[in-house]
């Protein structure tokens, strides 16, 4: 919000205080080029906003399309090739101590350190 803020309103008003020299002819008219083709790209968009906007919208439905069709998943295992040292040694320690991966499980008490009450273990 702060750099909001700094954008909308300071930077502006410190534009305005620095002080910039006019440019010179010989640039001036090295610019004409960049000119038209900028008027002619802001008349474009101004003639054709229908065709502009339906684009955006279509390329916007293709992004969200593919968007649902990603998939996040954490293997690192699978990325690697069968025969490799990472995958063999892990398959070896998971054999030899039954299981080698973590997992982390999140249980909702309802309560404020709800999992510290002793009675909840011995429900069930």
């Amino acid at each position: 919000m702060v750099a909001l803020l700094n954008t909308l309103v300071l930077l502006p008003s410190i534009l305005m205080g620095i002080p910039f020299n006019p440019a010179k002819e010989k640039h001036a008219q090295k610019s004409e080029l960049m000119d038209k083709l900028l008027i002619k790209i802001s008349v474009f968009s101004l003639h054709h906003v229908k065709v502009i906007v339906s684009l955006a919208f279509v390329i916007f439905l293709i992004f969200f399309y593919f968007a649902t069709k990603l998939e996040f998943k954490h293997d690192p295992l699978s990325w690697h090739p069968d025969d490799s040292f990472v995958k063999t040694s892990t398959k070896m320690v998971d054999e030899g101590l039954r299981g080698s991966v973590t997992i982390e499980v999140i249980i909702d008490t309802h309560k404020e350190n709800g999992l510290y009450d002793s009675t909840l273990f011995k429900e069930n």
